[in-house]
C-alpha cells in the first residue's frame, strides 16, 4: 500500500476516510507494508494515532533536513524507529553502470525507487518477453558475426565484403514464406544468393542461434513465448545486417568495429563509472562511438540526440543519452590517445542503432556529430547530478519535465503526480 497526501485539520477530513480508519488499523496489526510520502517530514506527527509506522521509515531527501527537526529526531528515538540509511543501498555499488547514473540524471526519485528500494512493477503477462534477456542475446549476436569476419578479413575489409551479398540476403530473409518460418533450413535457403563463402558460414552461426538460443538457456518459458523471444530475436537480427549494409554504402566510413564490447572503467565526480562500449568505427572525421538499441525507441522519423543536460532542458523534445556522453568521453579520455593515426585521436560522432524498429525507414539510426573538440567538456554538467547523489537527494526532478514522467514506470506512485 502505498499513500500519500498533505495533511488536513481533522475537521476538513471526509467521512469517508474516517470510516475507513478500522480498515487501516487491520492492515498495520497484520504488519502490511506502507510506503507514505509526504511534502514534509513534520507531516508525520499530523497523522492519526492508529496511521502512525512503528518501524522502517526511509527518508529519501537530504538528510541533514531531518537532523534540524529536533522535536521529529526525539520523538522517533522515543518510539525506537529505525532508520536505516541509505548508503549501505548506495555503497553496495562498487562500481556505478551508466544506465543506473542515467536513471538518476533523467529523475532523482526515479534511481531511489529503481534501484535503491528496489521498486518494480510485477509483470503479470505470461506472454511478454524479456527486454534484458532480448538485449543480451542481441548484443551477441552481433559480436559473434563480427567476431566471424574479422577472423578473415581487416576492418578496412568488411565494407567491400558486404556491399555484394546483402542486398539479395535481405531480399530474401523479408520474404514471408522465409522470414516467417519456424525452421531453420528454410532461412540457410535465403543464403544460396551469397558468393562469399566466409560471409556465408558467418550467417549460418548467426541463424543457428537465433533458432537455439532458447533451447539451452535456463529460462522458464512456455512454447508461446520462445516463439515469440526467437520472433523479436529474428528481426533485430535483420536491422543489424541492414544497418551493415548502410555501413557499407557510407563513403565516409573507412573502418568498421575497430574496436568491440570494449569495458572502460574511470572514476568522475566521487563515484567510479564501469561500462561497456559496443563498438568503434573509425569515419573520415574521426572515431564514431555506436551503441545497439534492442528496446523501443520513437518511430518517429528525425529524431534528435542531445548528450548533455543543458541541451535537453534547452529543447525537451530531443532524446537525451547520458551512455552517449559517459561513451565518448571515456574513449577521448582513455583510449584514443593511443591510435596511431592522427584521425583516430578524435571522437567525432555518437551513433545509437535502434534495431527494435523493424521498419527500415524509420529512426535506423540516430546520430550525435561533435561541432568542437572542446564540446565534450561539458561533461562536467554531470559534476552536480553526481554530488546530489552522493549527498542522498532523491526528490522528484525529472530533467525534462512532463515528457520524463510520461514514461516513467513509477509516475503512478510519485509524490509529484499524486
Amino acid at each position: 500500500y502505498r499513500v500519500w497526501r498533505e495533511a488536513k485539520p481533522v475537521d476538513e477530513i471526509p467521512a469517508a476516510e474516517i470510516s475507513y480508519s478500522y480498515f487501516w488499523k487491520n492492515r498495520i496489526s497484520q504488519n502490511i507494508p506502507l510506503e507514505i510520502y509526504l511534502p514534509l517530514y513534520e507531516d508525520i506527527l499530523k497523522f492519526p494515532n492508529y496511521f502512525i509506522p512503528k518501524k522502517n521509515i526511509y527518508f529519501h531527501s537530504e538528510i541533514s533536513n531531518f537532523l534540524e527537526h529536533e522535536n521529529i529526531r526525539k520523538y522517533f528515538i522515543s518510539k525506537n524507529f529505525i532508520l536505516p540509511n541509505w548508503k549501505d543501498s548506495f555503497d553496495h555499488f562498487k562500481k556505478l553502470s551508466i544506465t543506473k547514473f542515467e536513471d538518476y540524471v533523467f529523475c532523482p526519485h526515479l534511481f531511489y525507487l529503481k534501484h535503491l528500494r528496489k521498486v518494480s512493477q510485477e509483470n503479470f503477462d505470461v506472454l511478454s518477453e524479456n527486454p534484458l534477456f532480448i538485449g543480451l542475446k542481441a548484443h551477441e549476436l552481433a559480436e559473434i558475426f563480427l567476431t566471424q569476419l574479422l577472423l578473415h578479413y581487416k576492418t578496412n575489409e568488411i565494407q567491400s565484403v558486404l556491399c555484394d551479398d546483402i542486398p539479395r540476403l535481405l531480399e530474401n530473409l523479408t520474404k514471408e514464406e522465409i522470414f516467417l518460418s519456424h525452421q531453420l533450413s528454410i532461412w540457410k535457403l535465403a543464403l544460396k544468393t551469397i558468393s562469399n563463402e566466409f560471409l556465408k558460414k558467418s550467417f549460418e552461426i548467426c541463424f543457428e542461434n537465433i533458432f537455439s538460443f532458447l533451447e539451452n538457456e535456463n529460462v522458464t518459458l512456455n512454447q508461446f513465448q520462445k516463439i515469440k523471444n526467437k520472433e523479436i530475436l529474428k528481426r533485430i537480427f535483420l536491422k543489424f545486417i541492414f544497418t551493415l549494409y548502410e555501413d557499407s554504402q557510407n563513403k565516409s566510413k573507412q573502418r568498421i568495429a575497430v574496436l568491440r564490447e570494449y569495458p572502460l572503467e574511470f572514476s568522475l565526480f566521487r563515484n567510479h563509472f564501469s561500462l561497456r562500449i559496443d563498438r568503434i568505427d573509425l569515419n573520415s572525421n574521426g572515431l564514431e562511438i555506436i551503441d545497439y538499441k534492442s528496446s523501443k525507441i520513437s518511430s518517429q522519423e528525425n529524431t534528435i540526440l542531445s548528450l548533455f543536460p543543458s541541451q535537453a532542458k534547452a529543447k525537451p523534445q530531443t532524446k537525451l543519452s547520458v551512455q552517449g556522453a559517459f561513451y565518448c568521453y571515456g574513449v577521448q579520455k582513455y583510449i584514443a590517445g593511443s591510435f596511431e593515426e592522427e584521425q583516430e585521436k578524435t571522437v567525432a560522432q555518437f551513433t545509437i542503432y535502434n534495431l527494435k524498429n523493424v521498419n527500415q525507414k524509420m529512426n535506423s539510426k540516430i546520430e550525435y556529430f561533435f561541432q568542437t573538440q572542446n564540446e565534450l567538456e561539458k561533461i562536467n554538467e554531470y559534476e552536480e547530478y553526481s554530488k546530489k547523489l552522493n549527498e542522498g537527494n532523491f526528490n522528484p526532478n525529472p530533467i525534462q519535465g512532463e515528457k520524463t514522467c510520461n514514461f516513467c514506470q513509477f509516475k503512478k506512485v510519485c509524490p509529484q503526480w499524486i
